[in-house]
């Protein structure tokens, strides 16, 4: 008889494994932490460094000047006396008329040469051009455009002259027969034999597009006759005359309240200083230069190309972006006393039956009072005087503050920042303000994208 074999089955046994357990922890922590990396807010940070802010101070400005247009009260054909550009009185000889144009077209033709002028004209012409030579930069080439073209002038008047004293019998007894008109200056001044259409221009009547324009200028000697009534010459009869230029408000907070600034000519680089005041006009700031020397350097100029020479301001140099505002309560500085066994200010806010001391933090302090924000106070909170049943309610006053927020620590606080100077991407800050930021503080680079106190990662 066989026997009988009863087989009993076990369950497997499960066995945790350590390995997997840790393996899956690790991958919850690690998704997790990559979750909130690509999901938390980043916050670029900037460190506050020393500069300046570069700025273009050249502008091309309007020359206002005391200008006499003076027109001719006879017809005939020209012949000029003065030399254009020159200094002239009421008893220089200006030009003169020919009713015939015989006489002038006769001393026109008239043939000179360099052996015709004396010593002492031929010795003025020789020393302008060895001062040329000798103060010549090849930086400043257009220059010799410039001084060739005074030069020309210089000599062809002088050959003009030489012409009419050959011609001075000829010109008498035409002067006697009452067909050649010669003119005495009409005031003294600064003759030119030229008009660009801005003579009318004043302080007051100028406007933006007078800053604009492409001034023409018309060589009034180029008139092969001239009739009356017609521009002969102008004068410009003052040394004090005007350069009007507009500005935005960054150059009007550097000049700020000088009473006077140094100028560049960009054409020779020579400097002068000048009086400052302020035109606004439509909407626009113009600045107005008063000048009373060089008019007679740049008296054929319209527009003229200067730089401004301003000192230059230091301090901290921050992106515009980490600018912003915050509102705050601003508290008389009576109210605030020192308590608690704490050398901090603070305030006794009324609740109830009782007062409750507390140290809000101060962002400004001026002569007669303290801002401070929402984080101690609220609004239409009461604070008493103390030793005085005397209140004062928080929010009934209140300000801005231009700041930026120091994440030294982690989170965002509020700083107040004075603006020196700024341009479009820029501002130099002032250093050493009273609750303010210092040198290699760390600033959230966008001042809008952070709240007071939030985590900075």
């Amino acid at each position: 008889m066989a026997k009988n074999k009863k087989i009993v089955k076990f369950k497997p046994l499960y066995h945790l494994n350590i390995a997997v357990i840790v393996s899956a922890i690790l991958l919850i922590y690690l998704g997790f932490h990559v979750i909130s990396y690509l999901t938390r807010k980043n916050i670029p940070i900037y460190e506050v460094q020393a500069g300046t802010i570069a700025q273009n101070n050249h502008y091309q400005a309007l020359a206002i000047r005391s200008e006499s247009v003076i027109n001719t009260d006879h017809k005939g054909k020209p012949f000029y006396y003065a030399q254009n550009g020159t200094t002239v009185g009421v008893m220089s000889d200006a030009y003169a008329l020919d009713d015939t144009g015989t006489l002038v077209d006769k001393m026109n033709s008239a043939s000179t040469s360099l052996s015709d002028v004396n010593d002492k004209d031929l010795s003025s012409l020789q020393e302008s051009l060895s001062s040329f030579v000798q103060n010549y930069d090849p930086n400043t080439f257009s220059k010799a455009y410039t001084f060739y073209s005074d030069l020309s002038d210089s000599m062809n008047q002088t050959f003009h002259l030489n012409t009419a004293a050959q011609f001075e019998d000829q010109i008498q007894s035409a002067e006697n027969a009452g067909t050649y008109h010669k003119y005495k200056s009409a005031g003294t001044g600064y003759l030119l034999f030229s008009l660009d259409g801005g003579e009318g221009l004043t302080v007051d009547n100028f406007t933006e597009d007078s800053l604009n324009d492409s001034y023409k200028v018309v060589d009034l000697r180029t008139t092969e006759e001239v009739e009356e009534g017609k521009p002969i010459y102008k004068l410009v009869t003052s040394d004090n005359w005007n350069l009007i230029m507009k500005i935005n408000d960054a150059t009007k907070q550097r000049i700020g309240d000088s009473k006077n600034i140094r100028i560049r000519f960009d054409d020779d680089q020579a400097e002068t200083i000048c009086g400052v005041n302020y035109i606004e006009k439509d909407g626009n700031t113009y600045l107005n230069l008063e000048l009373n020397d060089s008019v007679e350097r740049y008296a054929a100029e319209r527009l003229v190309s200067i730089e401004l020479i301003l000192d230059k301001q230091n301090g901290l140099k921050i992106p515009n972006s980490a600018i912003t505002e915050k509102d705050f309560f601003v508290i008389p500085k009576e109210y605030f006393l020192q308590g608690n066994d704490s050398d901090k200010r603070g305030l006794m806010v009324v609740s109830g039956d009782t007062d409750t001391f507390v140290t809000p933090t101060i962002f400004y302090e001026t002569e007669d009072s303290l801002y401070i924000d929402n984080e101690s106070v609220k609004a239409d909170d009461e604070i008493r005087l103390p030793d005085s049943i005397k209140r004062y309610r928080v929010g009934t006053k209140t300000g801005k503050l231009k700041g930026v927020f120091n994440v030294n620590k982690g989170y965002a606080i509020f700083n107040r920042v004075e603006v020196l100077f700024q341009n479009n991407d820029y501002s130099v800050i002032s250093s050493g303000t009273a609750y303010g930021i210092s040198l290699y503080d760390h600033i959230a680079l966008d001042g809008k994208d952070v709240s007071e106190n939030e985590i900075i990662h």
